[in-house]
């Protein structure tokens, strides 16, 4: 899910950081900060999956792109015309299991697991 505003490791005020830059309030500088801690809080979870996985060939893409200050657009209106949005980003690569991990259990109650994933899913800006 991340890299995504709300950042998570940001402080409270700092996890929806646009409206922030836009009005002055951060640095350009600084809310790449952000996005550049986002992300490598999510490409470790990549590893781990890339060091728990047999696949010759692995995609590791997103659905958009993000603005960070072209044309005055940060994040990702909908409808953005920015080909800096538009554009998905793509990296392929390989993977081995090296057996170095194994995973807690999940728990099944799906009345938990949905109202996690709706949460989710809501702060991210995609549900209701």
């Amino acid at each position: 899910m991340y890299p995504h505003a709300p950042y998570p490791l940001a402080e409270e005020d700092l996890q929806s950081p646009f409206a922030k830059v836009t009005n002055g309030e951060l640095s350009q500088e600084t809310i790449w900060e952000l996005y550049v801690e986002n992300l490598r809080y999510v490409l470790d979870d990549v590893e781990l999956l890339l060091d728990n996985i047999d696949a010759e060939r692995v995609v590791i893409t997103a659905d958009h792109g993000e603005a960070f200050g072209e044309y005055g657009f940060y994040w990702h209106k909908v409808a953005c015309p920015l080909p800096i949005v538009r554009q998905v980003p793509w990296i392929e690569t390989t993977a081995e299991d090296t057996g170095g991990y194994e995973p807690d259990g999940w728990d099944k109650s799906e009345k938990k697991n949905e109202t996690c994933i709706n949460e989710r899913l809501k702060a991210l800006g995609y549900a209701e």
